[in-house]
Parts: C-alpha cells; structure tokens; sequence
C-alpha cells in the first residue's frame, strides 16, 4: 500500500501452504496456481509496504520500501520497479532487515524473477553468475490417469526422442495451488514414470478432474482432462487419444479395454452384460442293467443277446425266414427235370415244349391272308360282297360263330389236360391227402 493508505488485498480463507513451498496472488490468468486479489492493490514504487497479519490483527511479516517507516529493521530503497527475499540453497534469509534480506531489481539488471524460484541474492560489489537455465522438461506427456482406483496413481511418458532428466518439472491438479516436484529422475525414450498419489501432497479427484504438468519455470506443457470415470477405469492416451479403459497399465503401455471383468461364473454376452454361466446339469448314473441312451438322455434296460434255438432232428433253419423248415418237405418239393423236348420256363417254373420247325406258320394260299388275332388263314373279303343286311351274309357270320366256339373249346381242352398232366404229382398228393382225411374222419 502507500503511504498512509491501508487496503485489504486478500483474505485468506481455507488455503493451504505447504512446508517450504509458495503461494502467489496474482490476477494474471496464465499463472498456473495463482489466487486472485479480492480488491485490485495499488503499489507505490517509491514508498510503501505489504503486510501479512494474523487472524486477530498482529502483524505477522511486513515488507517496506523508501522512505516508509513501515518496514522490518531498514527498509528498502525506494524507486524500484521490483524486489525479492534472498535464498541461500534452499534456506531463506529472514533477518528481520528488509535492506539486507531483499534484492532489488537494479541490481540484476531488471532481470525479473519467475514466480515459485528461489533466487539467491549477491551484493552489488560481487560478479553476478549467468542466470541459470530453466529446465522445460521437453519430451514429457501426461500418459494415464488412474483416479477411481483403490491406489491412485499419475502416469509420465518420454515421448522424445532424448533421455530427460526431470528436475524442476512439476504435477498440480486442477487450480488447487498445490505443486508437486517430480524430483530428479532420468527417463530415456519410451520409458515410463508412475507417481503414486499418496506419496504426494496431491488431491485427486475420483470421477471428474483436470491434471497439468509444468515445467521448471511453471509453464503447462501438458493437460488432461476427465469425466465420469467409474470405478476400475483409467483415462488412458492410446494412439494420441485419451479414452477410457478397464485395462490398469502402470509403468507399461495403455491398452484399451471396453468392460470391467465379470466376478466369477459370470461371463459377459454381445450386449456388454455379464450374464450368468449355463451350468449343465449333472446326469446321476443308471442303475445296474441300464444303460443311458445316447439321444434321449433316458436310462434304458439293457437287452440280453438272444439266442437262437438250434432246429429238432429232421429239420432245418430257413435263411430267408429264419424258421426251422422239414427236411423231408424241402425235398418232395425240389422241382424234377423236364422230360425230353421240354424246357423250364424261368417265369412261370414249368415245363415247356421246345419249339419246332413244324410250328412255323406257313404262307396263305392265293386270295387268302392270316388273321393277326388267331393267326390262321382267311379269305380276303372283295368288294363286291354281300352287305351285312343280306341273308347270304347272315348265314355266313352264323356259321363262323360256331366253328370259332368249336375252336375255342377245343383249345380250353388241351389247355387243361396239359396242365393236368403239368400237374399230375401235386394233384395225386392232394387226393392223396382228402383220402387219408376222409378214412381218419370215417375210422373215429
């Protein structure tokens, strides 16, 4: 403030310093971790100061610059654009004299200081050292973000093509302020770095967040943001994508896994479900003669081999019908050979005579032709014969009628005496046979 103004700048709430660390107001919003300014402060550059006091009024540190007489032991001089409390190392120089435990700017050549460093302080008489390079840790990315698991963890990637020495670099989650140094460790291409999340002072958030990584200067190299995360999940960058897997890949490459593993004797179906596994049910064994049926499942009896009965003396079993056959009757019946001029007729299994030359049919004298149906001869009808209304003709077709009934008895007749004589032992076996019926029949 200046000189004889008081102004609030900030309250401070629920923030937290940790150990050793910073904590910068500033209304700059490229200031990563930086907390804004209640009311806007108006800085004298020749006379002033800034005052931290406690809860209850007392003054916890003051900072005077000019002719202020607000200030810790001498107070700096006045009309600079910038000054800084020294650090030896890592020790910070508090000797109650602002004078001494300040550097101004003119004497760093208006050389200003990164916001979170620790510059050590020279005296104007000694040769200033070359500022020192800040490192950007070039090559590291932010490769997996394992929030909503039971050890939570940051994974680090090289992904140059130079080993990276990661001094000054730094993890913060989302504007909480707090910075976490990932230390000094060599990664060579490709090689992983996982930060555990409880060996750090970071609060990582399950479901919804938001990660940076910084570079010694305090400059975001890289972000990754994440929402709904469920539980198991990680947020994953494979193939230059961030995506969400079931597939935890610490200090290795991220694999991409659609679903969480089913518990046990759960398998999951082409919806996504798990679903529980078909069990098939446990077939008790048959009892004893039984067997199981390889189609329908069933316990049936098991059949004894049957046995065929050997046929009594005089018989013998048929292959065709399997039956016991006398075999005194297979041989009455076995056909005997035709006399001679005779053959047996594969159709009918009778004799047949054989045919002769006699039996050929001779050509019809002159003015008569054969008959196709009776194969004899008849008289070529001319044309100027009697019509079928003339009495001549009517006596004629009468005649006709009778020799052809005379034929056909004949012919009948032969027929049946040949087959009589065909016939003649079947036909004496039958008479045979009604002889000795009708004599048991008479005898009783």
């Amino acid at each position: 403030t200046g000189s004889g103004t008081k102004t609030v700048g900030k309250i401070f709430k629920d923030e937290v310093i940790l150990a050793n660390e910073f904590l910068v107001l500033s209304n700059d919003k490229m200031l990563a971790g930086a907390i804004k300014f209640d009311n806007n402060l108006g800085l004298a550059q020749n006379d002033g100061s800034v005052v931290l006091s406690r809860s209850d009024g007392s003054v916890a540190d003051i900072v005077g610059w000019g002719n202020n007489s607000k200030s810790a032991g001498s107070p700096i001089k006045g009309g600079v654009k910038i000054v800084w409390r020294c650090f030896v190392g890592e020790e910070i120089i508090d000797s109650k004299n602002n004078s001494t435990d300040f550097l101004l700017s003119k004497y760093s050549d208006n050389q200003e200081i990164v916001p979170y460093s620790r510059p050590n302080c020279k005296t104007p008489d000694s040769k200033p050292e070359p500022p020192k390079e800040l490192n950007k840790c070039e090559g590291l990315k932010l490769s997996e973000i394992a929030s909503n698991v039971d050890e939570q963890f940051i994974e680090i990637i090289n992904s140059g093509e130079k080993t990276v020495i990661t001094t000054g670099c730094k993890l913060t989650v989302g504007d909480s302020g707090v910075r976490e140094n990932i230390g000094n460790i060599e990664l060579n291409p490709g090689e992983f770095l996982t930060i555990k999340i409880k060996n750090t002072k970071l609060k990582l958030p399950k479901t919804k967040g938001k990660i940076y990584l910084l570079d010694e200067a305090g400059s975001k190299i890289d972000i990754a943001e994440y929402n709904n995360i469920p539980k198991g999940a990680s947020w994953s960058l494979i193939d230059d994508e961030w995506i969400q897997t079931f597939m935890i890949t610490e200090n290795s490459e991220n694999i991409f896994k659609e679903y969480l593993d089913c518990q046990n004797g759960y398998e999951r179906n082409a919806l996504g479900r798990c679903v529980k596994i078909a069990i098939p049910p446990v077939e008790s064994s048959c009892p004893a003669g039984q067997y199981r049926h390889p189609e329908t499942r069933r316990c049936r009896k098991i059949e004894a081999a049957k046995t065929i009965t050997p046929c009594k003396d005089g018989y013998y079993r048929s292959e065709e019908t399997g039956r016991c056959r006398s075999i005194a009757s297979a041989a009455a019946k076995t056909l005997k050979p035709c006399p001679e001029g005779q053959f047996r007729n594969s159709a009918t299994g009778r004799c047949k005579k054989i045919a002769s030359t006699d039996d050929i049919a001779k050509e019809c004298p002159e003015g008569f032709e054969r008959n196709p149906q009776t194969k004899r001869c008849r008289k070529i009808k001319s044309a100027n014969m009697p019509t079928v209304g003339s009495a001549a003709a009517e006596v004629k077709q009468v005649a006709g009628a009778t020799w052809g009934w005379w034929v056909f008895g004949g012919v009948s007749l032969l027929a049946v005496g040949y087959g009589v004589w065909q016939w003649r032992w079947e036909i004496s076996q039958f008479i045979r046979k009604i002889r000795e019926r009708v004599r048991s029949a008479s005898g009783k």
